[in-house]
């Protein structure tokens, strides 16, 4: 950044002829004998040439500045009420998705499981997960979601299988009702049971 010089040519004169005759308290600079009025405009001269000649602002330079900087806080207010505008946008957009999801009933997967376990009458019994949907009345897109979730954890945990038909449809085969998370409780209760006290 450039610094900004003002010179003042009574301020230079009189700095001039202090620095030049030493201080010699407050009296006027004409009732100094030595005083040569010509030798301190010549000074007063030189020492503004080499300021001008110095890297420094104008008026203009300083004007044009300030515009810019006002420009660029407008730019910044301007752009934070776009931002402001699109956060508030995508509020309204949320908020009815979000109340809708507040109405819906709380996601148990071990009960959506169980659902479409109770479905199956004996081990090996195959049906499309279409059929298990209607059959389990989740038509709504978000309880075939459920369904679906619950469906692959289940394959893991290797009470059903799941394979694919010759015209694309998803086959899911009942391989155990017992459920990993009731044999984890039960097995985790004989162990607090069994230790010693």
């Amino acid at each position: 950044m450039r610094e900004v010089i003002v010179i003042d040519p009574l301020v230079m004169y009189v700095l001039v002829y202090v620095d030049e005759l030493g201080f010699r308290g407050f009296n006027s600079p004409t009732s100094y004998d030595g005083f040569d009025e010509n030798v301190a405009m010549d000074i007063i001269d030189e020492q503004i040439e080499e300021a001008n000649q110095g890297d420094f602002l104008s008026y203009q330079d300083i004007q044009n500045d300030m515009e810019r900087y006002k420009q660029n806080q407008q730019d910044i207010i301007n752009e934070q009420g776009l931002m402001l505008k699109r956060v508030q946008q995508w509020h309204e957009n949320l908020r009815p998705i979000l109340e809708e999801e507040e109405k819906r009933t709380e996601f148990d997967i071990h009960e959506y499981g169980t659902r479409l376990l109770n479905c199956f009458k004996s081990i090996g019994e195959q049906k499309t997960f279409k059929e298990l949907i209607e059959l389990v009345g989740g038509s709504a897109q978000v309880e075939v979601s459920r369904y679906f979730l619950s469906t692959l954890m289940m394959t893991n945990t290797y009470n059903l299988k799941l394979t694919k038909s010759s015209d694309g449809e998803m086959i899911i085969e009942l391989l155990k009702k017992e459920r990993h998370h009731e044999e984890l409780q039960v097995n985790i209760g004989n162990q607090v049971n069994q230790e010693p006290k």
